[in-house]
């Protein structure tokens, strides 16, 4: 391309044209062209562009211009000397004045020496001064290529004589190599620059577009590669982004710290671009209302952004007999509109529906086709009528209207039964859209992270700190794209972007609805283009694109010491020394391992409500995510200590999870629980976004159903033999006070126990019993179990007065008295003050329906402590008593032998324990570790439970053992009664024989 110069005369203003310029006469004007080594300036080029980018081409230019064209290796020096001593004068700021053209002189008379010694220099002239002390502006025009190290010599020694920093900026040091304009659309395009000068230099690209000017880095549609002193920029994805003006820069390595030096060159690139096309049809759903009606019109729009571009505008007709008419274009200040009228067959049916596309055709010759059905509502069709502003739609099909003051569209369904259904929006907030887009143009290469960052995070928190605002899908989703475009970029933040990132993202977790992070689903046929940012159901939910990009932005960001900040849904901590523990929301997280360095914390509330849910769980923390600047040790531990949203209920089991990126879901994999005693621990081998929870159902205990029923069963059948056998031998063995005594409190703990077995039998099967019967269970069960444990105190106390007070025997009748009140009137009264205290016996109060029992509500809370108070008394005197039953076996005659001596106490001993461990109730304390042991420690807790439940559902089985067989009064007195029975019926048949004989 051939750079030129020129001021032409063009409406009054003077031109003036250099040699190297050959012209010839055509009437008033001339047509000119550069002559051989000459090239037009760069005013000429922007005045004529038609002149530079064809090099066959001869300009015309007004007769009396005279010639200028300049040398090809033509240097051009832009700089600025800052004059820190001096005063500045408004007066300098007017070129006409005195002072300027004083000072101007006094400048160039000191410049000129130094830079006139360069060859082929050509002029010097002072452009300006701007105030600030004084900083004067100059342009250097030299006509032949100059080294970099020259110059920088010069600016050394200018800058040495004046006292004063300079800045140069110079062009027609770099050669490009450029694409032929206009290049094509969706085109990949290389722009080169090299420096010839063999100088160490770092290299920059910039373009200008819309009067903004962005920086280019690598990219999505961008890859700058700079090899020694040449730099290349690939596009491989060329559209109306990148149409613009390119410059490349190369800045020398300086040793000098009042010099600076920028060696560039720009190139346009024209880009024959291709629209974004939004076709409509007015109206959308063309209806036939007449019965004679064979067509209705319709007007069909294609509306494009404004653009640079001219397109040749065509429309394409399918299916459809009438002819289109086109119409004027209609421009606006942002967009265009071309349209076209026609009209449609209302014989047709959707099959054969009409088609109609507009085609925009570029410069070269690229077309870009945008096609609209039209649906059309035949007489006698089912349709929704128009209503709230939406038009009359076809039954199964999507109605599709503009958003009004913001991006996309609002869809509403018309269901098959010609019923509106609710409104689906998929509109944008305009500021929120607008930093989209920026977001996406910088992860395509089009502008500097370090430049926008900050900008970008500043507009976000401000475009979200309305939480109705972006209480819709659409928003929060161009929200929390916006925050992953970002964390794309996989860029070190300065540590000030902390405020803003933590406030944006804190925004967007005000909003509790779990719908506005949930997209809707749109149903039935859409006749419509698809607008930006339509809600299209994907694998990764919302929430957990929010989750994982958060936490790799606050991870991205460089802190240089201990940081903090907290907004209402988001905290953060970073620690940048070892030992590291952060607190975030009141939970502690702290990383231990070798080398872990620092580490930041986040901390998020709600967010865990709009994740996916855990099948068998539910949330009982807030999530807590931890990351390290460096490289996560092999032995690394993070511990966290959560605040539990609620109390974990008894038996309930917590889980430790991390969110597992790669499956979508929590994952407990190398996490572990701290266990009931430390409720809110968790300890993980590995980072990521950690959360606590609860399980929704209580523990169970496997089998413990069948092995309570098969004991039940087994116990009461013990009971009734128990029973049986006391019938059969009472009249044997009950020969004095104390056996009557005995016995009939046995007697009374078979019936009692009898009782409550029977109600727990029936009770285990809720589901077939009603509330009524379940209470009255309960009461039976309450009253039966507590009738037992009283008296199984008075055998205790009986056995204790036995032992103790051996000749002094307490009297039948005023035992067995004060024995019927504590058995009976004791436990009466114990469960009506329980039932009236707890609201009359109200159910999820008293009792539970779940087995029909009474209630645990934690430690002493719920009415099960009436039952267990009362119950851990007895059961402590009988082991006393027990105690005291065992020392007394322990007195024994002290002439027997050492052997038999030691074989007779152990015997004594542990027949003692095996005979009244049953009736004394001391099987119950594993009743007691089963209360104080949680299903939640797991094997521990279930050996207890199964303890319990194969020592107290056989409860009964072990007293018919220990009271009737393991007694030999007892069995002696059964087989004595079994023998007198044989032996009267024996002797009734020899009775019956010998009275058979006689006849």
């Amino acid at each position: 391309m051939r750079a030129c110069g020129i001021f032409l005369c063009v409406l009054g203003l003077c031109s003036i044209l250099a040699s190297g310029t050959g012209c010839e006469t055509l009437g008033e004007r001339a047509g000119c062209s550069c002559t051989s080594g000459h090239v037009w300036s760069s005013v000429v080029c922007d005045l004529r562009p038609e002149c530079c980018d064809d090099e066959t081409l001869d300009c015309s230019f007004p007769k009396e211009s005279p010639e200028m064209c300049y040398p090809e290796g033509r240097v051009t020096i832009v700089g600025s000397v800052y004059l820190a001593e001096e005063q500045y004068y408004d007066s300098l700021s007017d070129p006409t004045s005195e002072r300027f053209k004083k000072r101007s002189a006094d400048l160039i008379k000191e410049m000129k020496p130094v830079y006139s010694t360069l060859t082929a220099f050509d002029s010097i002239v002072i452009t300006r001064f701007r105030s600030g002390s004084v900083t004067a502006y100059f342009e250097v025009n030299i006509n032949r290529e100059v080294k970099s190290k020259d110059l920088e010599q010069k600016a050394i020694t200018l800058g040495t004589l004046m006292n004063a920093s300079i800045n140069l900026n110079t062009t027609g040091l770099v050669k490009q190599l450029v694409p032929q304009n206009p290049v094509r659309f969706h085109s990949s395009q290389n722009i080169s620059c090299y420096l010839q000068d063999n100088v160490s230099t770092t290299s920059s690209w910039e373009l200008t577009r819309l009067e903004e000017v962005f920086g280019v880095t690598n990219g999505t549609e961008s890859t700058v590669s700079t090899v020694s002193r040449r730099t290349t920029l690939l596009l491989n994805n060329t559209s109306e982004l990148w149409a613009g003006i390119f410059t490349c820069t190369f800045i020398p390595v300086s040793s000098s710290s009042v010099v600076s030096i920028r060696h560039s060159a720009s190139t346009k690139l024209d880009i024959a671009l291709l629209p974004q096309i939004d076709i409509i049809s007015d109206p959308q759903f063309p209806r036939c209302k007449e019965a004679s009606t064979e067509t209705v019109a319709v007007r069909v729009k294609c509306e494009i952004r404004n653009s640079t571009e001219t397109y040749n505008v065509t429309w394409n007709v399918r299916r459809n007999k009438t002819e289109v008419q086109e119409l004027q274009l209609a421009s606006g200040t942002d967009s265009t509109v071309y349209a076209a009228d026609t009209s449609v067959n209302c014989l047709e049916t959707d099959d054969n529906s009409a088609y109609i596309a507009c085609v925009f055709t570029n410069r070269r010759n690229q077309a870009k086709t945008a096609s609209r059905q039209i649906i059309v509502i035949q007489k006698g069709s089912a349709f929704c009528r128009a209503a709230d502003g939406w038009p009359d739609t076809k039954a199964d099909y999507t109605a599709v209207l503009r958003c009004h003051g913001s991006t996309g569209d609002r869809t509403r369904n018309c269901t098959k039964n010609a019923k509106w259904e609710e409104e689906v929006s998929n509109c944008v907030d305009k500021d929120l859209f607008n930093i989209l887009e920026e977001t996406t143009n910088l992860n395509k290469g089009l502008g500097t992270v370090d430049e926008n960052a900050h900008r970008v995070f500043s507009r976000l928190s401000n475009a979200t700190s309305d939480a109705k605002r972006i209480s819709s899908y659409s928003n929060l989703n161009a929200s929390v794209s916006i925050l992953s475009n970002m964390q794309k970029l996989d860029h070190k933040f300065i540590e000030s972007t902390l405020e803003d990132i933590v406030a944006s993202s804190s925004n967007l977790l005000a909003n509790s609805s779990d719908m506005a992070w949930q997209p809707s689903v749109q149903k039935g046929g859409i006749a419509f283009n698809k607008l930006p940012f339509r809600n299209v159901r994907s694998t990764t939910s919302l929430a957990e694109k929010y989750l994982t990009t958060v936490e790799r932005l606050i991870s991205q960001i460089h802190f240089t010491k201990a940081a903090s900040e907290e907004r209402l849904n988001v905290e953060v901590q970073a620690c940048t020394q070892e030992p590291c523990a952060n607190m975030v929301f009141n939970n502690s997280v702290s990383v231990d391992g070798p080398g872990v360095g620092g580490v930041k914390t986040v901390g998020y509330r709600n967010l865990i409500d709009f994740l996916p849910r855990h099948q068998d769980m539910q949330p009982n923390g807030i999530i807590v995510s931890a990351t390290l600047d460096a490289v996560p040790p092999p032995e690394l531990k993070v511990f966290i200590d959560f605040k539990l949203d609620q109390e974990r209920p008894r038996n309930y089991k917590m889980m430790c999870v991390f969110w597992d990126e790669d499956n979508g879901e929590w994952s407990s994999a190398g996490c572990d629980w701290g266990g009931p005693a430390n409720e809110g621990r968790c300890e993980c081998r590995h980072l990521s976004s950690f959360s606590i929870l609860m399980s929704k159902m209580a523990e169970d205990i496997p089998y413990s159903t069948a092995l309570t029923l098969a004991g039940l069963c087994v116990s009461i059948v013990s009971l009734l033999v128990f029973l049986g056998v006391e019938l059969l031998v009472w009249n044997i063995i009950v020969k004095s006070n104390s056996l009557c005594l005995r016995h009939t409190a046995l007697i009374n703990i078979a019936l009692c126990l009898l009782v409550a077995d029977c109600c727990f039998l029936v009770s285990d099967f809720t589901h077939h019993i009603s509330k009524s019967w379940c209470k009255i269970f309960v009461i039976l069960k309450h009253f039966s179990f507590l009738s037992m444990f009283f008296w199984m105190l008075c055998l205790s106390v009986l056995l204790l007065y036995q032992v103790v007070f051996i000749f002094n025997l307490p009297s039948k009748k005023s035992y067995l008295g004060i024995a019927f009140a504590i058995g009976y009137v004791l436990p009466f009264l114990i469960v009506s003050i329980s039932v009236i205290t707890y609201g009359g016996g109200a159910e999820n109060y008293y009792y539970t329906s779940k087995g029909c029992w009474l209630i645990y509500g934690g430690l002493l809370k719920g009415s099960i402590y009436t039952f267990i108070l009362p119950v851990v008394i007895i059961v402590f005197i009988n082991l006393f008593s027990m105690l005291v039953v065992i020392m007394k076996i322990l007195n024994h005659p002290k002439e027997m032998s050492s052997t038999h001596k030691g074989h007779s106490f152990a015997k004594s001993i542990l027949r003692t324990v095996i005979l009244l461990t049953p009736v004394f109730g001391t099987t119950w304390m594993f009743g007691f570790a089963v209360l104080a042991v949680d299903l939640a420690y797991g094997d521990i807790a279930l050996v207890a439970n199964y303890i319990f439940i194969v020592l107290n559902t056989l409860q009964g089985f072990f007293i018919l053992l220990t009271t009737c067989l393991g007694e030999r009064t007892t069995r002696d007195a059964l087989i004595r009664r079994v023998s007198s029975y044989k032996f009267s019926s024996n002797a009734n048949t020899i009775s019956l024989d010998s009275s058979t004989k006689k006849m």
